[in-house]
């Protein structure tokens, strides 16, 4: 949809000859009131509150949710006709005020039993998700949910969009039972990998799914085991090398990479220390092509800061690999972020255990510290500071 608002002339004119052959019938006025809201707002509305205007031209009032829920029950067994309800629902729960009220009127069952009912629906499985993934925003998720979800990933691994969505609800269903882990189950991994898989070279798809898979595994072994057997360190590490266009999949991916390599079953692996340092290399080379990007910058020094800290050969490893120098650019094009100087400082900190001092001036980390621990708020920033120019005869 957001494509088709900055889309061509001539589809807005196709648009426009569209709209003139609507008539509104009481059998079918819920449907062709959702198509006359997407034109509309494609012709005139750039905004929200002008689509709103727009659509009160055409029809009274939005529905309430409960004219939403009666129209879902009524006609239970046509597709379209929950499609529509569905984009209806997805604009309320796209509402902070609106969630807590949709999740008292059990919107959310009403959203799974549709689901469902209408399993080879795109539409009503794409917005199916795209709803469940705003509830679980401020709900605790449960089985169900993630049942259903697992359902429409596997359903429609060719539709990307579906994907997208699905995986977007994983994450925050995830996110919303980090208290029960026993909520999560490999198959969830699986279903989030498959999405993974299917779409490699579909950023969004990408990004979302290693962000899923980085919440599902935090503190779940089996979760944990499950990626590493099917090869998810492979993969991430493959998109990394092919999405260097995409800022956000690359960050998501080195976070993901972060969490598994250093994962216990992982470190037991003898070929861990490779995949460590051919990360490091895959990690740094992201971060010198998305220098402006402070996100990725942060994350990056985070994980590297990890890196550095696993092991004395890894640490050598970083030092002979231009990492002191990536963190200091970085640190330096970005003085103002107290998070990115924070990890950056944590990774030198790390590397001034093995690095020469000699090397450290050259690279200017000493003059970066000194400008990080500007920001005396951060008390682990101070921290770090002080031990990196301990470390380098400084102080």
């Amino acid at each position: 949809y957001q494509r088709r608002v900055h889309g061509e002339k001539s589809y807005i004119q196709e648009a426009l000859d569209r709209v003139r052959g609507i008539s509104l019938s009481k059998r079918n006025s819920f449907h062709e009131l959702t198509v006359l809201w997407k034109l509309v707002g494609v012709m005139e509305a750039p905004s929200f509150e002008e689509i709103i205007v727009a659509m009160r031209a055409v029809t009274p009032a939005i529905p309430s949710l409960d004219e939403i829920v009666a129209v879902m029950r009524t006609h239970s067994h046509v597709a379209h006709v929950q499609e529509s309800a569905f984009q209806w629902l997805q604009y309320y729960s796209s509402r902070r005020e609106w969630r807590a009220l949709m999740y008292a009127k059990q919107i959310g069952q009403f959203v799974r039993e549709s689901m469902a009912a209408h399993p080879h629906s795109a539409g009503v499985q794409l917005y199916g998700c795209c709803i469940l993934a705003e509830l679980l925003k401020n709900v605790r998720g449960s089985l169900e949910d993630a049942a259903c979800v697992c359902a429409a990933l596997r359903a429609h691994r060719a539709v990307a969009t579906i994907q997208h969505a699905g995986c977007v609800a994983m994450l925050n269903f995830a996110r919303s039972v980090r208290d029960l882990r026993s909520a999560m189950a490999p198959d969830q991994v699986e279903c989030v990998f498959g999405a993974m898989t299917a779409h490699p070279h579909v950023a969004s798809v990408q990004e979302s799914g290693c962000s899923a898979l980085c919440e599902l595994a935090t503190g779940s072994n089996a979760n944990l085991a499950c990626m590493c057997e099917l090869g998810v360190v492979a993969h991430v590490s493959a998109v990394l090398d092919s999405a260097a266009d995409s800022a956000t999949a690359s960050a998501a991916c080195v976070r993901l990479l972060g969490v598994l390599l250093l994962a216990p079953t992982a470190i037991a692996n003898k070929d861990n220390n490779a995949l460590l340092n051919a990360s490091v290399e895959r990690i740094v080379r992201a971060m010198d092509s998305h220098a402006d990007v402070v996100a990725l910058q942060t994350v990056g020094c985070c994980v590297l800061a990890r890196f550095a800290a696993a092991s004395q050969d890894t640490c050598t490893y970083l030092c002979a690999h231009g990492v002191v120098e990536r963190v200091c650019v970085a640190m330096g094009a970005h003085a103002t972020c107290a998070s990115l100087q924070k990890e950056g400082c944590a990774v030198l900190r790390q590397l001034s255990r093995c690095e020469t001092r000699a090397s450290m001036r050259e690279y200017g980390a000493v003059e970066c510290v000194r400008a990080a621990m500007s920001h005396r708020a951060v008390q682990s920033l101070q921290e770090d500071g002080a031990v990196i120019l301990l470390n380098l005869g400084i102080w």
